[in-house]
């Protein structure tokens, strides 16, 4: 059963995502943590569930698009002290982090635009676009952003 805890303030500061990451990990008393980005409308219950799941029996789990790892991914709490170690190296990439925690990928059951996120009025248009034309529950596989 998936569980919703409050909301911490960060930590660290100028540490992008890792500092929300890192605060998380302190401050959870859940076994997995799921962690998302605000950006991302057409992130599915599958891949989340899927994530989660992955992770019960791997200690982090990333989505994978394009070769990369990046959001959303699911950690164990135990990755605490190597998410720890990255924010005091100053090493904030999230790419260096699932190689530092050897994880495991995930590529989106949607394709490329279940991972599609919005930074500018543009990919806000585009986004906009997609869910007139698909609505909310088809996600065609081959779609490039």
């Amino acid at each position: 059963m998936v569980r919703f805890g409050e909301v911490s303030a960060q930590r660290e500061d100028r540490c992008g995502p890792l500092g929300g990451i890192y605060t998380a990990l302190l401050t959870s008393r859940a076994e997995i943590i799921l962690f998302m980005a605000c950006d991302m409308p057409f992130v599915s219950v599958e891949l989340l569930q899927t994530l989660a799941r992955r992770a019960a029996r791997a200690r982090a789990v990333f989505s994978l698009e394009a070769g990369r790892a990046g959001f959303p991914f699911a950690l164990r709490r135990t990755t605490q002290p190597v998410v720890q170690r990255q924010v005091q190296a100053g090493a904030f990439s999230l790419q260096a982090l699932a190689k530092k925690l050897r994880a495991r990928t995930l590529p989106a059951p949607g394709g490329a635009l279940e991972l599609f996120n919005i930074n500018t009025p543009e990919d806000w248009r585009e986004a906009r676009q997609e869910r007139r034309r698909n609505g909310t529950r088809k996600i065609p596989r081959s779609h490039k952003p």
